[in-house]
């Protein structure tokens, strides 16, 4: 009985360990049957989490991911030539060609060795039919792909490079006696639109790609099925968002010269004519102090932003039957950090000090009109299905990190995250780097920090906490001081 109950002991623990280490699935490759016991990774394209047959997996100690799912997603040309078994990547300014087994490829004519020596393969769910996958940092970078990988929440993110389009107008009209047709139109040609996603909320919505926007964010049409249509600015992507009312039909495409994204909504039949008027406008400046203070006048500045705010909630996250939103504990946590700032005599300007949504755009001009010293934006992280993931990181754009202030953008990065880490000891999540829009549009030194998940609830319920709050205001105005002595602002 002793041996039977330590036998079953151990395959417990054998099974366990297997779990922790990694996820067990049969490939089939190479003519052969393995077990992989390695992490599997989810795939975001363009802000977007993308499904695919097999997911990506660490091979060789390099990440393959699915050719065809990845690439034309990116907007590349994809073939799989069976006979030569050659596998082409084409877009308007690279040609990549790979041959499965071997760790060299043809780059616009030239042959280069893939590092590591990571060949693509033909790789298959036990029973399923066979994937191409490739190395998905050299693919990535051969076509001028950003890729970036985050083996804690195994996430890899591949994103086109940055060509800022513009949102500059939205009209609607009336079709018939019960349609409407919204028109939103962009500053020159659309290259990624995600495909339109209906929400459990009524929520008709598609996210451009590298997109900003200089029209209202919110738009009452009450007409034709729709109530309105809002803008929303992230980081990688612009958001536009219908909501429907009772609609019977809906439908959202690229007009022919791809610079307009036309909707068409079907509802209840009215005699209403849609009028389009806006609700907010994103051209009003932050409620703090927009450039003209005279009384801000030779003096450093501090511009601090709670991130989020008005229209966009952020994430949000549950606990005890109740809803939090990021937005509301940024704005209260960002406040804190105003106070202590204040109270050491350092002159504060706010992105927003109320519920207001001021684009990410406009956040770093407000800074950089004001000729601040530092920028500081306060969020809180999210992710789906790891309600485990947990601590405190910081970012910083590596294309703003000079040093003609005294002190670059990672040394204030690492000064605040190290501070709040002491008050806080969370879980020190590190200084990252990347090209939020909110840094690497600024002048000056700025950082982005991320204060913890508001998906895990032992973290949620801390932030809920003003004595918690405190603490982490408390780290960030430190990380701000300890960074303040070294801090001369240049002669315009």
């Amino acid at each position: 009985m002793r041996k039977h109950t330590t036998a079953i002991l151990l395959a417990f623990i054998f099974i366990i360990q297997a779990f922790v280490q990694g996820h067990a699935m049969t490939l089939e490759y190479d003519g052969g049957r393995h077990e992989y016991n390695g992490s599997i990774y989810d795939l975001y394209v363009n802000g977007s989490k993308i499904q695919t047959p097999l997911e990506p997996i660490i091979f060789n100690d390099r990440a393959v991911v699915p050719v065809r799912e990845v690439f034309e997603a990116l907007g590349a040309t994809v073939g799989y030539e069976h006979d030569t078994r050659q596998v082409t990547i084409e877009t308007n300014d690279t040609s990549i060609i790979l041959t499965i087994n071997q760790n060299t490829a043809l780059v616009n004519g030239s042959r280069v060795s893939i590092p590591d020596g990571v060949a693509p393969k033909l790789i298959a769910k036990a029973g399923e039919s066979a994937k191409t996958m490739v190395p998905v940092r050299f693919v990535s970078e051969s076509i001028g792909m950003d890729v970036s990988f985050d083996n804690d929440l195994k996430r890899i993110s591949v994103n086109s490079p940055r060509k800022d389009i513009t949102l500059t107008n939205l009209t609607s009209s009336k079709v018939g006696t019960s349609s409407v047709k919204i028109t939103v139109t962009a500053d020159k040609a659309i290259e990624s639109m995600s495909n339109p996603v209906l929400t459990s909320n009524n929520v008709y919505y598609t996210d451009i790609a590298n997109a900003t926007y200089k029209i209202n964010n919110s738009y009452e049409i009450n007409y034709g099925g729709v109530k309105t249509v809002r803008i929303g600015e992230h980081d990688t992507y612009t958001r536009i968002a219908v909501d429907l009312d009772r609609a019977t039909s809906y439908d959202m495409q690229l007009s022919s010269d791809g610079k307009s994204v036309v909707i068409t909504v079907s509802g209840a039949a009215s005699t209403a004519v849609p009028t389009a008027n806006p609700t907010a406008s994103p051209t009003v400046k932050p409620s703090a102090a927009p450039t003209a203070n005279p009384g801000n006048a030779g003096k450093k500045i501090v511009v601090l932003d709670a991130g989020h705010g008005g229209s966009d909630p952020g994430a949000s996250g549950s606990l005890d039957g109740s809803v939090h939103q990021e937005k509301d504990i940024t704005l209260s946590i960002t406040k804190k950090v105003q106070s202590i700032l204040q109270n050491n005599g350092i002159t504060v300007v706010m992105t927003r000090s109320g519920d207001l949504y001021p684009t990410l755009t406009e956040r770093a001009e407000l800074a950089n009109q004001q000729n601040a010293a530092l920028f500081v934006s306060i969020h809180i992280n999210s992710v789906e299905n790891a309600p485990s993931a947990s601590g405190a990181e910081i970012y910083y754009s590596a294309s703003n990190n000079g040093d003609d202030y005294g002190a670059t953008s990672k040394e204030l990065a690492s000064n605040i995250l190290s501070e709040v880490i002491k008050q806080t000891n969370q879980r020190n999540r590190g200084v990252k780097t990347a090209e939020h829009v909110v840094t690497r549009s600024c002048n000056m030194p700025a950082a982005l920090l991320e204060v913890g998940f508001i998906t895990n609830e032992e973290e949620l319920r801390n932030m809920l906490s003003d004595s918690w709050q405190t603490k982490v205001a408390t780290g960030v105005a430190n990380g701000i001081i300890k960074t303040w002595s070294e801090i001369t602002v240049p002669v315009n």
